[in-house]
């Protein structure tokens, strides 16, 4: 899926570290314990990331949801794909895409995009330094959404290879 990306099977057990550090452990198709993976490379979930996160320094494709407010979240270098999110808060250094749907979620990336003119992006926080482009935003019920476009992402998170090298650093 992508040239120098790393696709996957992910889903972490219930103990161990609270960071699974390169090379990731594979085993189902869903993301859905309250675990961080960290990546340098590129990463697919085949599934859903549910209570989880991924930290990627490069790009991010979730074929299924990214669900549960304050519990489910990406923070990637590279573009994110996924499917639809809800409560989600996903951010990106290059354009997020929203296949179908976006319901009440805070995502944040140099550009929005949906794939289609039927994405809808119902209640939460969009902010974009280029563009938004969806097919339909807001709801007739009122779900507060705020489109913010030319907004700096002002971007001052460290990598996933600095952290790990501070990481082994540390050893």
């Amino acid at each position: 899926m992508f040239e120098t990306g790393f696709e996957f099977y992910l889903r972490l057990p219930s103990s161990g570290n609270d960071r699974v550090l390169h090379p990731a452990i594979v085993e189902e198709s869903s993301f859905q314990q309250t675990r961080a993976l960290m990546k340098e490379e590129g990463v697919v979930v085949k599934g859903i990331i549910d209570a989880g996160g991924v930290e990627c320094d490069g790009p991010v494709t979730v074929e299924g949801g990214v669900l549960v407010e304050a519990k489910a979240w990406i923070r990637a270098g590279g573009d994110v794909t996924c499917h639809h999110t809800q409560g989600a808060r996903i951010e990106c250094k290059e354009t997020i895409t929203i296949q179908q749907n976006a319901i009440n979620s805070f995502l944040k990336a140099k550009s929005i995009t949906g794939e289609s003119d039927a994405t809808l992006i119902r209640g939460g926080s969009l902010c974009a330094e280029e563009q938004i482009d969806v097919g339909e935003a807001g709801s007739e019920i009122g779900a507060r959404t705020v489109l913010s476009v030319a907004m700096p992402l002002n971007w001052q998170y460290p990598t996933v290879a600095e952290k790990l090298d501070g990481a082994s650093d540390a050893v």
